[in-house]
């Protein structure tokens, strides 16, 4: 992962037309522990052992930037996706429990990473972030555009089926949360511009129907803007959330 050229945000609206109006979240405890409990079956060469490292630790440099972007801001996306984020960190600490890789030498502390190019990375993000409410969920959007290309990188090179599986979840989640930011910023009047997708791919991302949904009675979704859940619950957001069903509504309102 690195800092690409930094984002740049317009006041045009016509990408977050194609997001979805609720993005559920990926990350269902049961769905999680199923994935724990299938590791360990396959061989991971050098070249997958250095991926799966890397996710652990891009994993833990999202949540670190979200936990310090909740504290920074008034706005709900952070929270919620901070929380997905750590489910990542446990699920890429359980494949590297289950094949046997060392354990990144730095402590849980936030910014500190094994790899240096994380760390110079985290402080980057967080300096640029401070800018602005908007400049922090733009910041979100970058960092899950680049965790999605990690993910796409470390799926090509062919890991044992069951890391495979974990890095498609992983996938799934944070195209619901690229999403999810999406919809946060055009909720503030500004679209974001893909600085690592292509334009095409972005676009397809932002229209594709929502991966893993937790399912009916308990759909969370992330993010901010106009929302329509599933079920009875609270909406989530900061948007305008209406709920029909079962499940939960994004926004700030109930399901009904």
């Amino acid at each position: 992962m690195k800092l690409t050229a930094f984002f740049s945000l317009s006041a045009l609206s016509a990408l977050t037309a194609l997001a979805p109006a609720c993005t559920p979240t990926s990350d269902r405890a049961d769905a999680y522990d199923s994935l724990t409990e299938a590791l360990g079956g396959g061989v991971l060469d050098d070249t997958g052992a250095q991926h799966a490292a890397f996710m652990r630790e891009e994993e833990k440099l999202a949540r670190d930037v979200y936990l310090y972007l909740d504290a920074r801001y008034d706005h709900r996306t952070f929270n919620n996706i901070a929380r997905s984020e750590q489910r990542h960190v446990d699920l890429m600490g359980a494949v590297a429990e289950a094949y046997a890789l060392p354990a990144p030498a730095g402590t849980d502390e936030a910014g500190v990473y094994e790899n240096a190019d994380l760390s110079a990375l985290h402080a980057q993000l967080v300096t640029a972030a401070d800018a602005s409410l908007v400049a922090a969920l733009g910041v979100g959007a970058l960092i899950e555009e680049t965790d999605i290309a990690d993910l796409q990188s470390a799926l090509e090179d062919a890991p044992p089926a069951d890391v495979a599986a974990v890095y498609t979840r992983l996938l799934g989640a944070s195209q619901n949360h690229l999403r999810a930011f999406v919809r946060a910023l055009a909720a503030e009047g500004e679209t974001y511009v893909p600085q690592v997708m292509p334009q095409a791919e972005f676009d397809a991302t932002l229209a594709a129907t929502p991966t893993h949904g937790r399912g009916q009675g308990s759909g969370d979704c992330d993010g901010s803007g106009q929302g329509q859940g599933q079920g009875q619950g609270r909406g989530n957001g900061n948007g305008q959330g209406r709920g029909n069903g079962q499940g939960r509504g994004n926004g700030g309102g109930r399901g009904r």
